[in-house]
């Protein structure tokens, strides 16, 4: 029916301008997004040289002690290598801030990816090494994040050899007492003793505890040089 095809070819128009409408609304929201993206990006770059070089200096004096003939690591009985916790919370923030930073350069990087045409594939390329060199640093380091919690359980398992152990003993007295022509009433108290017992200690226990700790203080320095061995090979692709 020609006057229904008008009134439909009608509809369409008057719906043209809405729908115009609503495409620069989404790009204007995608500009926003991509101008994001990129401030955060750029700010995460302009960092790694100076994440590098604190991972240096903080690297130097641990690496002299690792290599050093008596690595000065005492095992307490009742608590926690302090030494290593440090070593430990540092070792994982610095994963996590290389982590995330990896993750918004790798974001941005797949935002500036050019459209193959007019003989741009060299461009497409670059930026494709870049990514793959941003997402290898990324996954490398999300597995030896993973890897950390293991520190504490081979540490616990070993530990709790040589830890002292606590007894309690309770002790309970009862007596009759008479008041006056009375009927005997029961008294009773409890007598409640807590004791630590510190049985002697084998000297390789202790010495398996030290192992552990001395074993994970290289595994976490060669996890900080990892950090900035990535942060070195993905900067300069930046």
């Amino acid at each position: 029916n020609p006057k229904n095809l008008t009134e439909q070819n009608h509809s369409v128009i008057a719906h043209i301008p809405h729908l115009f409408t609503t495409f620069q609304t989404e790009s204007t929201n995608m500009d926003s997004i991509r101008e994001r993206i990129t401030s955060e990006a750029e700010q995460c770059r302009d960092q790694l040289p100076q994440k590098f070089m604190e991972l240096d200096e903080f690297l130097r004096p641990k690496m002299e002690q690792a290599l050093s003939a008596n690595m000065n690591l005492s095992v307490s009985e009742s608590s926690s290598n302090d030494e290593m916790a440090q070593l430990f919370n540092r070792t994982r923030q610095e994963l996590a801030f290389a982590i995330s930073s990896f993750g918004v350069l790798e974001t941005w990087l797949k935002l500036c990816i050019p459209k193959e045409e007019d003989g741009n594939n060299f461009g497409v390329a670059i930026v494709l090494h870049a990514i793959k060199i941003v997402v290898e640093s990324k996954k490398e380091l999300s597995d030896l994040l993973k890897e950390l919690p293991t520190y504490y359980k081979e540490r616990g398992d070993a530990a709790v050899k040589i830890s002292k152990k606590s007894s309690s003993s309770k002790t309970e007295t009862k007596k009759n007492t008479e008041k006056d022509g009375s009927a005997a009433e029961a008294e009773s108290s409890v007598v409640v003793e807590q004791k630590e017992v510190s049985d002697a200690v084998h000297p390789d226990l202790v010495k398996a505890v030290e192992t552990i700790d001395s074993v994970w203080f290289l595994r976490l320095c060669n996890t900080c040089n990892q950090i900035r061995t990535n942060y070195a090979a993905v900067h300069p692709d930046l």
